[in-house]
């Protein structure tokens, strides 16, 4: 006994499948008759069909006013903080612990994050940081600055790029051709102009590390004399 594949219902395989009825004894459907001409002489072609889900679809998303997607547009964004992280609650907790103090101008400890990808690491920082943002006056002394170490991967772009993060004018931010010293003071002095808390996270550090072998503006801030500022991110 041999079996074929299943095969959608109605869906012809080939020019035989389609053909079979006419063999079987079943007349074919007969051919729509066109319609008779009009005035001008033409004749005006068939309507085309619905096309299904996609006439569906486009009436519905034509019904709403093009707001089919409101409320939900923002979650396929790149920024999108979820209200909830499932099954990392704890995790959450435990980072908000580490980085609260920030809110009454102490330092917060410094906090390593490792995990496999796609595990949260960055969403767990980044809930943490919208709920330390929302408490109006006690987070206005608190700069956020996040790094993608995956992008900014050498030391001279990581001490430049945080640096120019606090640069109130296009004249005091930092060039690119300077000494890695010179880059380090300079972020440090415009640091220090901004004054408050700063929370730096770097993400993928890791990349940065192994790229370079230099672990030194990692510890950027450890010798100076009224730090500010202390890493805290995944790698």
């Amino acid at each position: 006994m041999s079996s074929t594949p299943d095969t959608p219902t109605g869906m012809p395989l080939d020019g035989r499948e389609a053909n079979r009825g006419a063999t079987e004894g079943i007349s074919p459907p007969a051919e729509p008759r066109s319609p008779p001409p009009a005035a001008g002489g033409t004749v005006p072609g068939p309507a085309a069909p619905p096309s299904g889900a996609a006439s569906d679809f486009v009436d519905a998303y034509l019904a709403s006013k093009s707001e089919l997607f409101r409320g939900s547009r923002e979650v396929l964004r790149e920024s999108f903080v979820p209200a909830r992280l499932p099954h990392r609650e704890e995790q959450t907790r435990l980072v908000a612990e580490i980085l609260a103090p920030a809110l009454r101008g102490d330092l917060p400890s410094n906090l390593l994050i490792y995990g496999k990808i796609g595990t949260g690491k960055t969403a767990v920082v980044a809930q943490v940081r919208q709920e330390l943002q929302r408490r109006g006056e006690l987070s206005a002394q608190i700069t956020f600055v996040t790094v993608n170490c995956g992008t900014i991967d050498t030391p001279y772009s990581l001490l430049q790029t945080i640096g120019n993060c606090f640069a109130p004018t296009e004249g005091e931010r930092i060039p690119t051709g300077w000494a890695l010293d010179r880059v380090e003071l300079a972020m440090r002095r415009l640091m220090d102009a901004r004054g408050g808390t700063v929370i730096l996270v770097l993400d993928e550090v890791d990349r940065l590390v192994a790229r370079s072998g230099d672990e030194r503006p990692l510890h950027a801030e450890r010798d100076q004399p009224r730090p500010r500022a202390r890493p805290a991110g995944p790698p």
